[in-house]
């Protein structure tokens, strides 16, 4: 009897903050080049803490095609994380658009290396978001701090290197054990945009818990959806909700008054 070999499991690290945070657009056709987002938290006391995210971004904001290259580079840096003070990551684009799954072209090459330059010049403003001896911290810091690229000999072939150099807040954030580990293979098998994004969210909110239950809004402000519209927005909901639960990443879901409910599987 034949067995059918299961594919070699991949993973990839998400820091923290990229992962509770809506930097990318997933909405067609998004043409804005900043956003705003706030939210409100609770600290260790009780106390009701403001929190802002500023996002600017001369060449557009990130959308999904870029969500999933920053992801496929994280998961090329996920083997290094424990080295101290590495910050950079080799690769060749052939080798990121294999992780992908896409096929490579000229044109493709030219819009992967677009990601690239659109995440460099991409600045998140974290105002009061980070906490350190009870002081609250506002860090600036890019998407990726850099991106270079060469061509070396190779035999007879020429082939082109990338290197991507994260930003020293987000590897310092990493070093600190703040990140989380998604299963690539299962986000790969998801539809790009937001069944992708929302399992990368899911995955944090599932640690040692049968379910996550949040506010309808408060979700689509995470991922995040621009419609205020709780219709649509559970339209959107639903159709990324059966994408997951096919993949086994969730059991089921339910509305609860304003509120979504989410079953792990065990």
């Amino acid at each position: 009897m034949n067995h059918q070999e299961k594919p070699e499991k991949q993973l990839a690290l998400v820091e923290g903050n990229i992962l509770e945070s809506p930097i990318f657009t997933f909405s067609k056709g998004d043409k804005r080049k900043s956003a705003v987002y706030e939210k409100e938290t609770k600290n260790e006391l009780g106390e009701t803490i403001k929190e802002k995210l500023t996002i600017k971004a001369p060449d557009g904001l990130p959308s999904s095609f870029d969500h999933d290259v920053f992801n496929a580079i994280m998961k090329f840096y996920l083997p290094q994380k424990d080295k101290t003070n590495i910050r950079s990551v080799h690769f060749t684009d052939y080798k990121l658009a294999k992780a992908l799954q896409i096929s490579f072209s000229g044109e493709r090459l030219k819009r992967i290396k677009e990601s690239y330059k659109k995440m460099v010049s991409t600045t998140l403003t974290y105002e009061k978001s980070f906490y350190s001896r009870g002081e609250k911290i506002t860090r600036n810091f890019h998407l990726l701090s850099g991106s270079e690229h060469y061509e070396k000999k190779k035999g007879k072939r020429e082939i082109n290197i990338t290197k991507i150099t994260l930003d020293e807040i987000m590897t310092n954030s990493i070093d600190n054990n703040y990140y989380n580990i998604i299963d690539f293979n299962k986000y790969l098998a998801l539809p790009s945009g937001v069944p992708r994004r929302l399992y990368e969210y899911l995955e944090k909110k599932k640690y040692k818990k049968y379910s996550f239950e949040i506010g309808i809004t408060k979700l689509a402000e995470r991922i995040p959806l621009r419609t205020k519209r709780i219709d649509k927005i559970k339209q959107y909901l639903d159709k990324a909700n059966k994408e997951l639960k096919k993949q086994g990443i969730i059991d089921s879901w339910k509305y609860k008054g304003e509120n979504i409910i989410y079953y792990f599987t065990k």
